[in-house]
């Protein structure tokens, strides 16, 4: 009988969730956490729309705390995917990750904090808090969005990898 302990390299091309976290963990700590962290956003928004009979605007409270949930659940994975092999700046790269993960987390508590209190969260100005929370939003996805930028420059001076698409 053989085991991974006379084989090694077996133990690095394992498959499976843990093999793929083990992966992100590697490219961006930050990011992963960002990702499980969605994950359970997810898994609340979901439950606040089926439990919560509150409507803002004409919709399930929690229906906009979903959709965003969506998308950083898509986002994380494909930004850890893509840039797994980029080695140009490696810091800069993990400070892209870490800093992205940190203004969308900060992002998640302002969807909860809003959908707990069952009020709009885009455009709101109605109360002085309101206010805030929007200008808090409105700053940190615009810090979001200019990291974001300065890593995908990096990544599309990245060398191409041939076949990148089935190393999946």
């Amino acid at each position: 009988m053989t085991t991974t302990a006379q084989f090694p390299e077996a133990r690095r091309t394992t498959s499976g969730a843990g093999a793929i976290l083990r992966q992100f963990w590697a490219t961006s700590k930050g990011m992963t956490i960002f990702f499980l962290l969605s994950c359970f956003f997810l898994v609340l928004a979901i439950a606040g729309v089926i439990v919560d009979p509150r409507e803002v605007l004409g919709q399930p409270v929690w229906m906009k705390s979903l959709k965003f949930a969506v998308s950083f659940v898509v986002y994380a994975p494909t930004v850890l995917w893509m840039f797994s092999d980029v080695k140009l700046r490696p810091r800069l790269m993990r400070f892209v990750m870490d800093a992205c993960a940190a203004a969308l987390s900060i992002e998640i508590v302002l969807f909860i904090t809003q959908a707990v209190r069952g009020q709009p969260m885009h455009f709101n100005v109605a109360t002085p808090i309101d206010e805030t929370l929007w200008s808090i939003m409105g700053t940190t996805i615009t810090v979001f969005y200019l990291i974001n930028i300065v890593g995908f420059v990096v990544f599309l001076r990245q060398k191409p990898i041939a076949d990148r698409v089935f190393m999946l």
